[in-house]
């Protein structure tokens, strides 16, 4: 069961929304227009939020821009007839998870859901991992588990623009409890691509649990580990 906002004004479609929310056993709170669901949501903890793409008082992209200012980075899911998807389209390019046309399908609805409760759980992960530079090295504290998705975007994030340091990059596993085998592929993906920029990268800290999952899957033939990060960022300068 997950906690589901919807913003909009009440009408069939939005009905028959909230009775295939309700009927798979999710928590619904709707709000008629966005004054209402700004004053509200931080409440409501939302975990996915439909909203349609014209309102009475902003649209899809104005909602969606003021709910993230208020710190609230949930799947947006807009709602709209065909007709508007070239507005549609912007609110995608603004942030918007995915688009659902109405008339509404219940089996699409469902799929759409399942793929953004997915991304949700993906982005409280990543959240959660913590970024540090220290003395020309980049520190990536990871959350307590770490799943293949989440190394995965974790990966992308990499590629896509985060600073690379001088020195490299130290994996902090001292806050894991669980990695997933999948999870540790994506690890040596990510080894991969710091190579390839010619960046070095130390593991350190983590459970046993964590060790033996790692030394399981061969990590501990291929990675360097050190006791700390401190020790990580002086392996970092040899």
């Amino acid at each position: 069961m997950a906690k589901i906002v919807i913003l909009s004004d009440a009408n069939q479609e939005i009905q028959r929304l909230h009775k295939i929310l309700l009927s798979a056993g999710h928590s619904v709170d709707i709000f008629a227009n966005l004054e209402k669901c700004l004053a509200r949501i931080r409440i409501s903890c939302p975990e996915l939020v439909f909203v349609a793409n014209k309102l009475t008082d902003a649209n899809a992209i104005k909602a969606i821009e003021l709910i993230k200012d208020l710190g609230i980075n949930r799947p947006f899911v807009v709602i709209a007839p065909f007709s508007e998807s070239g507005e549609v389209a912007q609110a995608i390019k603004k942030g918007a998870f995915d688009f659902l046309p109405t008339p509404l399908d219940p089996g699409e609805v469902s799929a759409c859901i399942a793929r953004a409760l997915a991304d949700a759980k993906e982005l409280d992960c990543l959240e959660s991992v913590r970024f540090e530079a220290r003395e020309g090295c980049l520190i990536m504290s990871f959350p307590e588990e770490m799943s293949f998705e989440a190394t995965h975007k974790l990966g992308k994030l990499l590629s896509e623009g985060l600073p690379m340091p001088d020195k490299g990059v130290v994996i902090d596993l001292s806050r894991t409890q669980y990695f997933s085998s999948s999870g540790v592929s994506n690890l040596f993906l990510i080894y991969q691509m710091l190579d390839t920029m010619h960046k070095k990268m130390v593991v350190c800290g983590g459970s046993r649990s964590v060790f033996n999952i790692l030394k399981l899957a061969g990590a501990t033939e291929i990675l360097t580990f050190a006791g700390s990060v401190e020790e990580g960022i002086i392996k970092l300068a040899e």
